[in-house]
Order: C-alpha cells, then structure tokens, then sequence
C-alpha cells in the first residue's frame, strides 16, 4: 500500500482499516495521534529466523506518536532458542 492510498483510508469515513505493507514505512507516512491503538507481534530479535535477526526498538516512537490510544507490542525477553 502506498503513503497516499494509506493516508486516504485513514481519511475515509470507514470505521477500520487494515493495512498490510512495510510498517516503517507506513508509520513514517502517518500524521500524528491518526490510529486508536497500535498493537504488533514485532521481531523479537531472538535470531532463529532471517527476519528475526534485530527487534527494531527505536520503532516504539513511532508507534507512541501515531496513537492516540493503547500501545501493545508482544515480544521476547532475553534470548530464546529451539534447541
């Protein structure tokens, strides 16, 4: 989804919206207090998968700045392995 297409959902008079794309992107496109609630299942940065390699902390700004709610992130304390 691009910026604009995302922007123009959240203008829309549509009581929820689903986006699916890169989240740092979208993020970045979102204005400020947009959402009512930012809840993520995140990398948690234990390095059993390719996309699990770094939890990207410095993402909670973001997620702080485009809700005007709750902020719920699951994650990982600590690193977990399989073996």
């Amino acid at each position: 989804m691009t910026s604009h297409a995302l922007l123009d959902a959240i203008n829309s008079d549509a009581r929820y919206h689903v986006a699916q794309g890169d989240c740092v992107e979208a993020l970045r496109a979102l204005p400020d207090a947009c959402v009512d609630a930012v809840i993520t299942d995140w990398p948690y940065g234990v390095k059993i998968a390719d996309w699990d390699m770094v939890a990207p902390y410095p993402l909670i700004n973001e997620f702080l700045r485009v809700a005007r709610g709750v902020v719920i992130t699951f994650g990982a304390a600590g690193q977990l392995h399989s073996d």
